[in-house]
C-alpha cells in the first residue's frame, strides 16, 4: 500500500474538506491520531488466525457506539456505491460490547504504521519552490490545448511558427475574457495563417463554451472573415468548413438593417458568432461618418471580434482604434473599464468648451497640437492594451539562412550617389522653390480633423500650396513629368488660374476662354508670368539630364537583380519609369493597373507616340503569376513589376529582393506596407534590399508629418522613443525612410497592462532550463496542486486553476486572487490583476535569494487550513470572464425590476453552471443589440447636430434605452424569463470542478519578508 501512494504525485481533491484531510498530518506527528495495520503474524498467535490474510473489516467504535458494514469510509463508500451499514449506541445491545471487543482485538494484532504514513504524506504534500510554481502557472496558462493549434496540419497544410503560435494562444484567450482582440503583425509574417487558425479555435471556443439558448439559434463553428477582394482567394485557400471568407466589399452593396427592426433584410451578420477582420484599418469607422464596409460591420450583433492587421492604426490616431472598440465591444467592457473611460472622456471633453460654437475664433480652432492630446493618446493606448496581441519585425528576427524561417535582413541603400546635384542644379531647384513661394495663394482651404473627445485641429492653406506641394513631390521624382504636370495637367492650369485672378483682381476663368473675351472688347487676363517662368524651369535641359541620372540608377539596378519591384504615389511615374526602362534595359516591365485617363498621358508627351515599351497587368490579383519566375504567364528572362503604394498593398511580392522607391509617400500605412512587399518569412532571399531614387527639393509636404503618425505607432506600442524625423528636424524623405525603417526594426516592449505581457514578463525572471522542465511535467490523476510561498508586502493567496478541456466540460486556465479584509474574503477576478500581483511578488522573493525555498510544515499547515477555507466558498460564478461581467449585472436590474425582486447578479445567478451564465449573457446581448445600435447612432449624430460629441458608450445608457421602451421591454423580458428558466435546467445537475483544477496555490503572509 505504501508503494502504491508513494508512486503518486499529489492529492486527489473534490472539495475543502479533502484540503482538511491532509492536516491531519500534525496530529499524527503529536500523537493524537494514531495509525496502526495488521498484522497477520500477531493475528495468528493472538487470534488463531492462521496464512498470511487480510483483515476486510469496517468498524467504528468510540464511547458512543459502534458502526459496521459494507461500506468503505471513503467518497465512494459513502456516496456513490449501495452499501449497508448500521449503528449502535452505547448500551443499547449486546452487539455494541461484542463491536467494540472486535474492533479492540484488531487493534491489538496490529503495528504502529505511523512512519510510513507520515512519509506518503510527505510525498503527498510536498510544496513546491516560488520559481518551480510561477513556472508551472506560466507554463500551464500558455498551454490551453485547443488554443495550441500550430501542430494542426488540416487547417493551412502545414504548422504554425512559434510567433504564428503565440499571436493565435494570446487573441483566442483575449477574445474569450474581453470578447474583441487586435492582433497586430510584421507584413509578411503571415497573418492570413494566423486568422485561419483563429477561426478554428475561437469558433470551436465558441461552440463549447455558449450553449444554445432557446431565443437565439446562432450557428456553432461558424466563424467569419471580412477581408480585402484581393486577398478572399488566400483565405479561401486555407479556411477551414468553420470559417467563411466575405470579401468587404460586398457589404457596401447590401441594404443595413434600421436600428430595432428585426424584419427589413440587409446583411447583418447575425449568423457567425466569430468575426475576423482582416486589414481591420481600412474599415475603421469614423466619428461623424462611416462607409458602408464600415457601417456594417459596426451594426453586425454582439460577436467574438478580432482585428488583424500590420498597421491598426493606419494612419489614424489611437482614438480611432479605441472607437473601433467602442463599436463592436463596448457591449462586453467591465464595470471598472467603463469607469475609467468615463472618466478620461469626462476629464478630455471639458477642454472642449465652446469648440463647436460657431462664433469660436480662428485662432483658437488653429492651435499647433493634434486634435489627440499626448495624455489623451497614452491614456487610451494604456485602456486598448489589454485587448492587443502584436509582435514586432525583431520578435521574429532575422537571418540570412532562409532555414530559420525569420525574416531576411535588410539593406537599406538609401539614394544613390549619382544623384547628387551639382551646384547649378542645386540653384536651379532653389530658383524653382522661390518661384513656387511667389505664387498667388488662390482660395483658402481649412482641413479639421477631430478627436472622439470633440477636440478640433484645423490646418490652414491656400490652394496653390495643396498645387504646389504636389508639384514639388513630382519634381522630386521626375522633372520632366513635372514640366508635363505644369504645361497639361491639372495643377498646371490651376496655378495660373490663381496668378490671374489675383492679376486682374477677379476670378480668372478657363485659359481657353480668354480669346472669346478678347472679340468681345473685353481686356484679356494678365499672363501667368511666374507661372510661365516656372514652366521654362522644369522644362530646362540641366533637369532632363537629373532624369537621365534618374533611368540610369534604375538601370543599374536592374541589371544586377532578375526580379525587381518599383513603387510610387502616381501611376504618371510609374508609366514614364516603366517606359525609359523599357527602352534602356533588358527587363520585360509590368506596370499594375489601368491606363491613365485624359487624352494627353504624360508618358506620350516625354517620349513621344506609339506603343508603349511596357505591359501591362490590370488586376493587382494576378500580379504573381507574371512577376513570379514560373508563373502562368511570367517571361523567360528578368521582370520588373511598377506599382503604386495604394496598389501594392496586400499583394505578395517575395519573388524580389529589391525594391526600389520612387519618392516616398507621406502616408505611413502604406508606406510601411510598400516596404513589406518583400520582406517576409517565406522569402528565399537572406537580404532584401531598399533603393530610394529621388532628389532632395524644399521640403518634403504632407498632410500631417510622417514623425506624428510613427509617434502615435509608438504610442500604441507602449514606447517612449523620439523618432529620427523628430530629432534631426528634417523632412528629407532619405531621414524619414531611414526612420521608418528603425522603427519596424525597433524591440518590442512588454506593456504593463496586458495580460500576457506581463506572464512574459515574468517568465524571463525564470531559470531557461528550470522553465523548460517544469513545463514538460504532465500530472495526472491526482490533484498535484504545488503550494509556494511569496514575499510580498500584502497578504493574499492566489489560485492558479489549470485549463480543462473534455467532452463534458471546457475551462480556459484563470487565476483568482483572495485577499482578506475587515468584511470578509475579497475576491479579485481580473486575470490582469492578478498577474501583476504574482509578478511583483515574485520579484520582491527573488530580490530576497528566496525564490527556491520550501514552506516549513508550520507555514505548510497554516497555508492548507487558509486555501481549505477559502477553496469552500468558491462558485463557477466566480470564474466568468471579464466580458459578461457588465451585461451580467445589467441583466439582474432589468429582471429584478420586472419581478419587484431586489437582488443583484451574484445573488440572482450565482448559482448557476458557469455555460448557463454564457447562455443568459449571449441571449441578453443579442436582444440588446437593437437598444446598442440605437446608441452608436447617436454617437455619430452628436458629432454633427450637437454641442459636444455623447461619451463612451456603457451598458447603462443601453439599459435605458430599453427600459424607455415599454413594449420592447416586456417582449425582451418574456424572452430572458425563458432563457433563465432553461439555464436553471442546466444547471440543476451540474457539479463544479474548482478544487479538481486548482494547480498551483501561491500564499504570501504580507509584511514582504516571508
Amino acid at each position: 500500500m505504501k508503494l502504491y501512494w508513494l508512486e503518486r504525485s499529489g492529492l486527489q481533491v473534490e472539495d475543502d474538506h479533502d484540503l482538511l484531510a491532509v492536516l491531519a498530518k500534525r496530529a499524527i506527528q503529536t500523537g493524537k491520531i494514531q495509525l496502526r495495520v495488521f498484522d497477520p503474524v500477531l493475528a495468528q498467535a493472538g487470534l488463531g488466525i492462521s496464512g498470511d490474510r487480510r483483515m476486510h473489516a469496517k468498524i467504528v467504535s468510540s464511547r458512543g457506539g459502534a458502526v459496521a458494514g459494507s461500506a468503505n469510509f471513503s467518497r465512494s463508500g459513502l456516496f456513490s456505491n449501495i452499501e449497508y451499514a448500521d449503528g449502535l449506541d452505547a448500551g443499547s445491545h449486546k452487539l455494541q460490547h461484542e463491536r467494540t471487543r472486535a474492533a479492540e482485538q484488531i487493534w491489538d494484532v496490529s503495528v504502529d504504521w505511523t512512519a510510513e504514513a507520515l512519509e506518503i504524506l510527505d510525498k503527498l504534500i510536498k510544496p513546491a519552490t516560488a520559481e518551480d510554481a510561477m513556472a508551472r502557472m506560466i507554463s500551464e496558462q500558455k498551454g490551453f490545448e485547443p488554443w495550441l493549434t500550430g501542430g494542426r496540419r488540416e487547417i493551412t497544410g502545414h504548422t504554425l511558427y512559434e510567433y504564428q503560435q503565440e499571436l493565435t494562444y494570446e487573441a483566442c484567450a483575449i477574445t474569450y475574457d474581453h470578447g474583441i482582440a487586435f492582433v497586430e503583425a510584421p507584413t509578411g509574417s503571415g497573418k492570413t495563417e494566423i486568422g485561419c487558425h483563429l477561426g478554428e479555435a475561437l469558433s470551436e471556443t465558441f461552440a463549447r463554451v455558449i450553449p444554445r439558448s432557446p431565443v437565439h439559434g446562432v450557428a456553432r463553428k461558424n466563424a467569419a472573415v471580412i477581408a480585402p477582394p484581393k486577398v478572399i482567394p488566400s483565405w479561401q485557400k486555407h479556411a477551414t468548413n468553420s470559417l467563411e471568407a466575405i470579401a468587404n466589399t460586398t457589404l457596401s452593396k447590401k441594404r443595413l438593417r434600421g436600428a430595432g427592426d428585426d424584419s427589413q433584410s440587409g446583411l447583418r451578420l447575425d449568423q457567425f458568432g466569430v468575426l475576423i477582420i482582416d486589414e481591420s484599418h481600412t474599415v475603421t469607422p469614423g466619428f461623424q461618418q462611416a462607409s458602408q464596409m464600415a457601417t456594417a460591420i459596426e451594426l453586425a450583433p454582439p460577436s467574438w471580434n478580432v482585428c488583424l492587421s500590420a498597421t491598426l492604426l493606419g494612419n489614424r490616431d489611437v482614438d480611432w482604434l479605441t472607437h473601433m472598440q467602442e463599436m463592436r465591444a463596448s457591449i462586453f467592457m467591465t464595470p471598472d473599464y467603463i469607469q475609467a473611460m468615463g472618466e478620461l472622456f469626462e476629464r478630455e471633453m471639458q477642454r472642449s468648451t465652446g469648440i463647436f460654437d460657431q462664433k469660436t475664433s480662428l485662432a483658437v480652432l488653429s492651435e499647433p497640437e493634434t486634435a489627440l492630446s499626448r495624455q489623451a493618446r497614452t491614456e487610451l493606448s494604456e485602456l486598448i492594451s489589454p485587448f492587443l496581441a502584436r509582435r514586432q519585425r525583431r520578435c521574429i528576427g532575422e537571418d540570412v539562412d532562409r532555414s530559420t524561417h525569420n525574416y531576411p535582413k535588410l539593406a537599406n541603400h538609401r539614394r544613390p550617389k549619382t544623384l547628387a546635384l551639382t551646384k547649378p542644379q542645386k540653384a536651379l531647384l532653389d530658383d524653382i522653390v522661390r518661384l513656387c513661394n511667389q505664387l498667388a495663394p488662390g482660395g483658402r482651404v481649412t482641413a479639421v480633423e477631430k478627436s472622439r473627445f470633440g477636440h478640433v485641429k484645423t490646418q490652414q492653406s491656400t490652394q496653390d500650396q495643396l498645387y504646389i506641394r504636389n508639384l514639388l513631390n513630382i519634381l522630386r521624382v521626375n522633372a520632366a513629368q513635372a514640366a508635363w504636370e505644369m504645361s497639361h495637367g491639372v495643377i498646371g492650369k490651376w496655378l495660373r488660374e490663381f496668378e490671374q485672378g489675383s492679376t486682374s483682381k477677379r476670378r480668372a476663368l478657363h485659359p481657353a476662354q480668354a480669346d472669346m473675351f478678347a472679340q468681345l472688347g473685353i481686356d484679356a487676363l494678365a499672363a501667368p508670368e511666374t507661372c510661365n517662368a516656372l514652366a521654362m524651369k522644369l522644362a530646362s535641359q540641366s533637369l532632363r539630364d537629373l532624369d537621365e541620372k534618374r533611368y540610369d540608377a534604375c538601370r543599374r539596378i536592374q541589371q544586377q537583380k532578375d526580379r525587381v519591384v518599383f513603387l510610387a504615389e502616381r501611376t504618371d511615374t510609374l508609366e514614364i519609369f516603366a517606359e525609359a526602362l523599357s527602352r534602356r534595359g533588358h527587363h520585360t516591365n509590368f506596370v499594375v493597373g489601368n491606363q491613365t485617363k485624359g487624352d494627353e498621358r504624360a508618358v506620350k508627351t516625354v517620349f513621344g507616340n506609339g506603343p508603349d515599351g511596357f505591359l501591362r497587368i490590370t488586376h493587382g490579383k494576378s500580379v504573381e503569376s507574371y512577376f513570379r519566375p514560373g508563373g502562368k504567364n511570367a517571361p523567360r528572362g528578368p521582370a520588373s513589376v511598377f506599382l503604386t503604394y495604394k496598389m501594392a498593398e496586400g499583394i505578395n511580392l517575395q519573388s524580389a529582393d529589391t525594391l526600389v522607391l520612387l519618392g516616398i509617400t507621406s502616408n505611413l500605412k502604406e508606406l510601411i506596407q510598400g516596404l513589406g512587399r518583400i520582406d517576409r518569412i517565406d522569402s528565399e532571399y537572406g537580404i532584401v534590399n531598399y533603393h530610394l531614387v529621388d532628389i532632395p527639393v524644399g521640403q518634403f509636404a504632407s498632410d500631417e508629418k510622417v514623425a506624428n503618425r510613427i509617434a502615435n505607432y509608438r504610442t500604441l506600442a507602449g514606447e517612449e522613443v523620439v523618432d529620427a524625423v523628430q530629432e534631426v528636424g528634417s523632412d528629407d524623405t532619405e531621414v524619414i525612410l531611414e526612420s521608418v525603417s528603425r522603427y519596424l526594426g525597433s524591440p518590442r516592449r512588454l506593456r504593463d497592462n496586458n495580460f500576457h505581457d506581463v506572464l512574459t514578463r515574468t517568465k524571463e525572471k525564470i531559470s531557461l532550463e528550470r522553465f523548460a522542465l517544469i513545463s514538460k511535467a504532465r500530472i495526472e490523476g491526482t490533484w498535484g496542486a504545488e503550494l509556494a510561498l511569496l514575499s510580498a508586502r500584502e497578504r493574499f493567496t492566489a489560485l492558479h486553476l489549470q485549463g480543462v478541456a473534455k467532452p463534458s466540460s471546457f475551462f480556459p486556465p484563470r487565476l483568482l486572487l483572495l485577499r482578506n479584509s475587515e468584511t470578509g474574503v475579497i475576491l479579485e477576478r481580473s486575470q490582469l490583476v492578478c498577474a501583476k500581483t504574482l509578478e511583483l511578488a515574485y520579484e520582491r522573493t527573488k530580490r530576497l535569494g528566496m525564490e527556491r525555498t520550501t514552506m516549513s510544515e508550520q507555514d505548510l499547515a497554516s497555508a492548507l487550513e487558509t486555501v481549505s477555507q477559502q477553496l469552500g466558498r468558491l462558485a463557477e460564478w466566480d470564474l466568468r470572464p471579464a466580458r459578461v461581467e457588465s451585461l451580467m449585472k445589467a441583466c439582474a436590474e432589468f429582471v429584478s425590476r420586472r419581478t419587484d425582486r431586489d437582488l443583484d447578479d451574484g445573488q440572482m445567478f450565482g448559482h448557476l453552471s458557469l455555460s448557463a451564465v454564457e447562455m443568459i449573457c449571449e441571449a441578453w446581448s443579442r436582444l440588446l443589440d437593437p437598444y446598442w445600435e440605437k446608441a452608436k447612432k447617436e454617437v455619430r449624430d452628436s458629432f454633427a447636430y450637437e454641442d459636444l460629441p455623447k461619451g463612451y458608450i456603457a451598458i447603462q445608457a443601453i439599459l435605458q434605452s430599453l427600459e424607455s421602451d415599454l413594449r420592447g421591454g416586456e417582449e425582451v423580458h418574456q424572452k430572458m424569463s425563458k432563457v433563465i428558466e432553461e439555464a436553471e435546467l442546466f444547471s440543476r445537475d451540474h457539479e463544479p470542478e474548482i478544487g479538481r483544477r486548482v494547480s498551483v496555490v501561491f500564499f504570501s503572509g504580507g509584511a514582504g519578508e516571508h
